[in-house]
């Protein structure tokens, strides 16, 4: 599953295709897309990005490191074990 989510995120980030054509929605739901479209503004359009889009990809970027963080320090003898 986490595979085919992968693939279909790779294909969903507009790295080849234009960063205007996707609705606005579509940066909160793929946080790649937002990156991406900063990095785009930046080189490309010599702006300054959106700074709501990337404020959404830190929190969900702290959010995501904070359980990850917990789960490990839990299950940290059972993750010795099967590395």
């Amino acid at each position: 599953i986490v595979s085919s989510l992968m693939q279909l995120l790779f294909f969903g980030t507009p790295v080849i295709w234009n960063t205007a054509l996707a609705p606005e929605w579509y940066y909160y739901a793929n946080p790649i897309a937002a990156l991406v479209r900063a990095y785009h503004d930046i080189f490309v359009a010599q702006a300054v990005p959106a700074l709501q889009p990337l404020a959404v990809v830190l929190g969900a970027s702290l959010v995501l490191l904070w359980v990850s963080s917990g789960i490990f320090e839990r299950r940290r003898e059972e993750f010795a074990e099967l590395v």
